[in-house]
């Protein structure tokens, strides 16, 4: 459970950190 747990925050870390890295690529360009 509590390994599932950390898994799914890892990945919703990863997902905003790819997201706002996408958004300011793209607000650099």
């Amino acid at each position: 459970m509590r390994y599932e747990t950390e898994l799914i925050l890892s990945i919703v870390k990863l997902q905003r950190e790819f997201l706002l890295g996408k958004h300011f690529g793209e607000f650099r360009l």
